[in-house]
């Protein structure tokens, strides 16, 4: 599956005249073949995740119901960590499933969504394990019904996180958490469309006329649709931003038909934040740089990528954002296209964060326009203090969350196979290699400390855990209490003897 994900990123395969003659033949013809390998990828990764859940593909909510007994929703956890959350069923599996009860027949607090899916609390749903809940199947109403006597609003309140928007630009307005200072400067607003028609970034247009309309107002989900006018794309952005229960997190995602054109442009969304002398976190491969402290002469200065999150902080606040599906950024002010800007010898300081969704400046191997639908998904975390490790536990967690599946009668219950206990470190592999030498673990601890790291299997018992290779070979050194020590920010593949 990664093969072709990488032979899609190796830019040649593209044309060499994709811009100068994008309706040519050959620029047609090649962009075919390079599509083929995100196409070929897409497939593979679908095959494994059914093959990884063995037999829990989702049902549709007809069948679902009409089966005796009814089939359950089971909750798996791939992550290192017990988590409690609330988790959404897709409308293909909530449609007449009032509610869910846990194993103990007791009720669990649900909620439908304006969007036909149910929020429920998923509780302790063990590391690497699951949790299963039973359906109820008689249809309850929709709690907050259309009313066009009830007053405009464009606030959402967990109790944890306040976000305000506005009602004339569709921005975030404001964003606090309770007790912390306002993040948003006077006059701004975080989520901000911006189009750049040609390549210098001075011409940049903002969105048009936008309206709000809270469509859930919890008790576990906070939901508010945005629509904008916007330049480049067909209908202007979409945008759904979301709070949970229980969480300080923000969801948002952007959604746009792009439209069609071989002229020069981009597409960023912008973040500032209200920080004096906030510094820049960027997270990378197995680590993490601070804007311009970090990088070298000759670095690149103009854009960057993240590994999975940003984080601009000051002393007692901050936010991280999380990008789910655009690595590009640029930070302080717009470094496009460096043609026209130049190459920037500093960062600029200014606490802003710019999210590089596309652009067509690059004249050969790409494909000239980027036209279709789009969806740009974001998470915003504000904070009382930057912890990096936390922070890399936190975008892990999002990279994989719960994932709520059916599952019928004869499905056999999750097994876990090992536990981790740990202060700061994270495993980023598991996996079975098949050569019945155990499993393959990778760990790597995100923190300036040394962290312990105990591995038990199912029952409680220590783990015999073997040093290996980066790929999983095994070496004599091995332990027996199922305890390492970890370096800070080292990295560490061991075998596992459950």
């Amino acid at each position: 599956a990664w093969r072709p994900v990488l032979l899609f990123y190796e830019h040649t395969w593209g044309s060499w005249n994709s811009v100068g003659e994008p309706e040519a033949d050959f620029t047609r013809a090649q962009w075919e073949t390079k599509k083929t390998f995100a196409d070929s990828a897409l497939e593979r990764a679908a095959a494994l995740r059914r093959v990884a859940l063995e037999g829990r593909e989702p049902l549709d909510s007809a069948s679902m119901l009409e089966n005796e007994p009814r089939p359950s929703i089971e909750v798996l956890n791939t992550g290192f960590r017990e988590r409690s959350e609330v988790v959404l069923i897709p409308p293909s599996l909530a449609a007449g499933v009032s509610g869910l009860s846990d194993e103990s027949g007791a009720a669990v607090p649900a909620q439908k969504l304006s969007d036909g899916s149910l929020a429920f609390h998923a509780e302790a749903v063990p590391a690497l394990g699951a949790r299963v809940y039973g359906v109820e199947a008689e249809p309850i109403p929709h709690p907050l019904e259309p009313d066009e006597d009830r007053p405009a609003q464009t606030a959402l309140d967990n109790g944890i996180v306040r976000v305000v928007l506005d009602g004339g630009r569709g921005t975030i307005a404001s964003l606090r958490l309770r007790g912390g200072p306002e993040l948003v400067p006077p006059g701004e607003g975080l989520n901000e469309y911006l189009y750049v028609p040609g390549r210098d970034p001075s011409g940049a247009l903002t969105g048009g006329a936008a309206s709000v309309r809270i469509t859930d107002e919890g008790p576990l989900v906070w939901t508010a649709l945005v629509h904008r006018e916007a330049s480049g794309t067909e209908a202007g952005v979409e945008t759904v931003v979301r709070l949970f229960a229980g969480s300080e997190r923000v969801e948002i995602a952007n959604r746009l038909d792009k439209t069609l054109t071989y002229e020069p442009e981009a597409v960023l969304f912008r973040f500032p934040i209200r920080l004096d002398g906030a510094r820049t976190t960027v997270s990378g491969p197995w680590g993490a740089w601070q804007a311009e402290i970090d990088q070298p002469p000759g670095a690149n200065r103009n854009y960057a990528t993240m590994e999975r999150w940003v984080d601009m902080h000051g002393r007692t606040a901050g936010m991280t954002l999380i990008s789910v599906d655009v690595p590009g950024i640029q930070i302080g002010s717009l470094g496009t296209d460096a043609t026209v800007v130049g190459w920037r010898e500093r960062v600029d300081p200014a606490p802003v964060l710019f999210s590089y969704v596309m652009n067509n400046y690059w004249e050969t191997n790409y494909r000239a326009g980027q036209d279709g639908r789009h969806e740009f998904r974001y998470v915003l975390r504000p904070h009382s203090g930057f912890d990096e490790a936390g922070t890399e536990r936190f975008a892990m967690e999002w990279a994989q969350p719960l994932v709520v599946v059916a599952a019928g009668e004869d499905t056999e219950p999750v097994q876990t196979p090992i536990s981790i206990d740990a202060r700061a470190t994270v495993f980023t592999l598991l996996r079975d290699p098949g050569d019945g030498e155990g499993l393959v673990l990778r760990l790597y601890n995100p923190s300036d400390a040394s962290d312990t790291v105990e591995i038990r299997c199912p029952g409680g018992a220590p783990a015999t855990v073997r040093r290996a290779s980066l790929w999983g070979e095994p070496t004599p050194d091995s332990t027996a209490d199922g305890m390492l020590f970890l370096a800070p920010r080292e990295l560490v593949t061991v075998r596992v003897q459950p």
